[in-house]
């Protein structure tokens, strides 16, 4: 089952990013680490046997006596998803012996199923088809070298007299090799890279061992992906794919609406974490099924209410400090409150009656900052706020043009992921009031 990159009839039966962007350079004419891969069909076959092909380990060995060098002393192996999230466990050094190896593979392939995985897999809205790992395997070498194909900032390519300027470019000196391997990944994988690769100490004759998506500012990604639409070398519907809806803007807590009729309350910051929900007091009968979080308000917190505390998303202590049972038990449960608030819950009533004399009843969407020891009170409920990144307005005006675009006629016959994507980005800008309609 394992394969040699350069011996491949094509990509079809490949999966994973890593190893179609390696093969994308071997096709353009760089250099490329003699590198074996382990198809997504080994990870399926240990799914369906709880254990690593013996077979798959026994020609690994083969392939890396046949590729071995001097140098090679370890082997490392690396995960090739089609999508990436967190969790899974890679670049794993192993010896070249069966034991070592066998353990490797099993080691990523476990850590596929792990509580991180899953919950990073949940979280990006992956699905376990796409989750599927192969592998790619090369000898571990030393003193690698990294350079990027983008200005971190500004978007621009990098060249010999900003190179300097990011850490992340480890590289002796800037040769006209380097100056070449950057433009061919620049034009051949169609994104912001960091390339990881081999050479001597003058930077001569680079050999590309790994490539990985380059970290960059919201503004500095902005503007590549701009340039390499504009120069053509990626098309509208590349170019919206590329921008995620947190490129644009994102929610940091949550605000009361302004024209709400609204009570602010003040107390001690007792658990960090901001959360919203209905206010409820001791004694109620909360519904089995709601759309709604709660806010457990409480003058002061006894053992028989850790029922109820459960249940809610945040607590507000009318008495008691920073240490005390309520903050110490919040703080253990991840859960927000503020503590030390003042006033008295009017049980006959059912509202909250504040040392400034006004009122607050049982329901009332409430608001609470466990960093700033805040707590809100709104008739009306409250909204996201919004956080626009520095890049937002230059962003939409590329986001709409490239929608303009796309007809309709092309827009349909996309894939639905695509469509979702599209619809997601404008939603997004509707959200932040960056456009009308």
């Amino acid at each position: 089952m394992i394969q040699d990159l350069f011996k491949a009839d094509g990509l079809t039966s490949f999966e994973g990013q890593l190893v179609r962007d390696l093969a994308e350079l071997v096709i353009a004419g760089l250099v490329v680490v003699p590198t074996a891969v382990l198809p997504i069909k080994g990870f399926e076959e240990w799914q369906h046997s709880g254990r690593v092909n013996d077979t798959d380990v026994d020609q690994l060995l083969r392939w890396a006596a046949e590729n071995a060098t001097e140098e090679t002393r370890e082997l490392i192996i690396r995960a090739s998803l089609a999508r990436e999230y967190y969790g899974l466990l890679t670049n794993v050094s192993v010896k070249p012996n069966f034991t070592e190896i066998h353990s490797g593979i099993d080691r990523i392939y476990r850590s596929w199923g792990d509580e991180g995985a899953r919950a990073s897999r949940i979280v990006r809205n992956i699905d376990e088809a796409v989750s599927k790992p192969s592998l790619i395997v090369q000898g571990l070498a030393k003193n690698v070298h990294s350079v990027l194909t983008r200005h971190a900032i500004n978007g621009t390519l990098t060249n010999s007299a900003d190179y300097g300027e990011n850490i992340n470019n480890r590289v002796p000196r800037f040769s006209r090799e380097i100056d070449r391997l950057i433009r061919i990944c620049d034009a051949q994988l169609r994104r912001p890279v960091q390339i990881d690769f081999l050479s001597d100490d003058n930077c001569n004759n680079p050999v590309v061992m790994s490539v990985s998506d380059e970290e960059m500012t919201i503004q500095g990604r902005c503007r590549a992906l701009s340039d390499l639409l504009d120069n053509a070398v990626i098309d509208e519907v590349r170019f919206l794919m590329a921008i995620s809806p947190d490129m644009i803007g994102f929610v940091r807590g949550w605000e009361l609406v302004p024209a709400s009729t609204s009570q602010y309350v003040r107390g001690l910051p007792a658990s960090t974490g901001s959360a919203m929900g209905q206010l409820v007091f001791r004694g109620v009968k909360l519904p089995c099924r709601s759309s709604h979080g709660f806010v457990f308000l409480v003058e002061e917190f006894c053992p028989e209410d850790m029922d109820l505390l459960e249940k809610c998303d945040a607590a507000i202590g009318l008495q008691g400090g920073m240490t005390g049972h309520l903050a110490v038990v919040c703080r253990g449960m991840g859960k927000p409150a503020i503590t030390g608030c003042g006033g008295k819950v009017n049980l006959r009533r059912r509202q909250y009656e504040m040392t400034s004399g006004q009122s607050v009843a049982e329901f009332t969407t409430a608001l609470v900052d466990g960093q700033t020891g805040g707590a809100g009170f709104s008739d009306e409920g409250v909204k996201p706020r919004w956080i626009r990144s520095d890049a937002a307005v230059e962003l939409s005006s590329r986001i709409l043009k490239c929608c303009d675009r796309v007809p309709y006629s092309k827009f349909k016959k996309l894939t639905v992921e695509t469509q979702i994507h599209i619809a997601q980005l404008k939603n997004r800008m509707r959200e932040m009031d960056l456009i009308d309609d």
